[in-house]
């Protein structure tokens, strides 16, 4: 059931066990929200993995390049863009839905996946912001660290 607010500052063993409490008393509703994000971009993942193989089992049968196959090709990267695109955002509006069912579980509110995600919904265009925010820092971390 739902958890009462937070008076004092939590210890490790609290917080995980809160965690651990919150997801299994109420994995229904975090699986639905995965689930559902899950087989979108599952689903456009297996559209986009046919598409290359067909693309380069034409490039293994002919000796030269074609225009057709360069059109396959810049098709092929324009599509993994999109697809890319598409993930990252119902990524993000997965993992606000997650966070907001989370926070109302904390606060002993009414808890709902729909409620969830109509509250993340309209915000998607600043959590998407904060992703590629997020992203490029971590990837400058990443090369800051590697580079020297």
């Amino acid at each position: 059931m739902a958890q009462s607010a937070v008076d004092k500052e939590l210890s490790i063993g609290e917080i995980l066990g809160r965690a651990v409490s919150i997801y299994a008393n109420n994995a229904i509703d975090f699986l639905i929200v995965y689930i559902g994000a899950a087989i979108i971009t599952g689903g456009l993942g297996v559209m986009f993995l046919s598409a290359g193989i067909r693309a380069i089992s034409e490039l293994q049968t002919t000796s030269e390049i074609t225009p057709s196959t360069l059109n396959q090709l810049f098709g092929l990267l324009a599509s993994s863009v999109l697809v890319a695109i598409i993930d990252g955002l119902v990524n993000a509006i997965r993992d606000g839905a997650a966070v907001k069912l989370t926070s109302d579980y904390l606060t002993s509110l009414s808890c709902d996946f729909q409620v969830a995600l109509s509250f993340v919904a309209p915000k998607a265009i600043s959590i998407i912001v904060a992703t590629v925010i997020s992203s490029v820092i971590i990837v400058l971390g990443f090369l800051f660290l590697v580079v020297p």
